[in-house]
């Protein structure tokens, strides 16, 4: 990997770099045949942190929301829970 991306490699910092700068770069830049091959998922441990106490946060709201009766909060809910579930199965 890192022989394939050393002589074309491209760094970006979107804080610091101007962002008319940053597409004209991409837009020159040569086009990637395959980007399933190239790219990767990839989540820290403190990302997967923070999405677990969102999940446990959902867990609580669908119990309240069960509780009352309010059905279309927890249709809501687990439409962001299974949103969340496709998003980190790519």
């Amino acid at each position: 990997m890192f022989e394939k991306t050393k002589k074309n490699a491209c760094v970006l910092d979107p804080i610091k770099n101007d962002p008319s700068t940053i597409l004209d770069d991409l837009a020159d830049s040569t086009n990637i045949n395959h980007p399933e091959n190239v790219f990767q998922f990839f989540i820290t441990e403190k990302s997967k942190s923070i999405i677990d106490k969102q999940v446990t946060k959902y867990e609580l709201s669908i119990k309240s929301a069960t509780k009352r009766s309010k059905y279309s909060l927890v249709k809501y809910i687990l439409d962001q829970l299974k949103f969340l579930n496709e998003l980190l199965n790519q």
